[in-house]
């Protein structure tokens, strides 16, 4: 978008980027909403606006202020698309090592749900166990002690 003259690739590419930004954006609230709960999410999304105009403001101040760099347009663009680039690289590289290990949690889940599956743990009161096939289940006896000693 900052490199070239034509004015109506410009705009397609400013309506590109932003209904990409958009979808991204979108996706981004509805994970953070996913993970909080609900009376602290005005709170939390009030607070991710507030600091996100800070920073753009501080951004667009550094770029075309006299106090900052006072860059022409197409170097302020340029500016703008680095700063988004780096940003999803910084965020990408961050939600990576968090997906590899959710991946490894949900196989290590799996395998120990998997090690269970048809096992009942049973009383001295119960006799055989049946699923729902009417076939007997593998079943374990233990006894629990009601207290537990204490070391002195």
């Amino acid at each position: 978008m900052a490199k070239t003259h034509d004015l109506y690739v410009a705009y397609g590419m400013f309506i590109l980027f932003q209904a990409f930004f958009q979808v991204l954006v979108i996706i981004a609230k509805s994970q953070v909403a996913e993970s909080i709960r609900e009376k602290s999410e005005a709170f939390i999304f009030g607070m991710n606006t507030l600091t996100a105009t800070l920073i753009h403001l501080l951004l667009t101040m550094a770029v075309t202020s006299r106090h900052g760099f006072h860059l022409p347009i197409r170097d302020q663009y340029v500016v703008y698309g680095v700063y988004a680039v780096l940003l999803g690289v910084g965020f990408g590289l961050h939600d990576i090592p968090s997906k590899l290990s959710s991946k490894t949690r949900a196989w290590s889940i799996l395998g120990r749900n998997n090690l269970h599956r048809g096992v009942k743990v049973r009383g001295e009161d119960d006799k055989n166990v049946n699923d729902e096939n009417g076939e007997e289940m593998q079943t374990i006896s233990a006894n629990i002690p009601s207290t537990i000693p204490m070391e002195d």
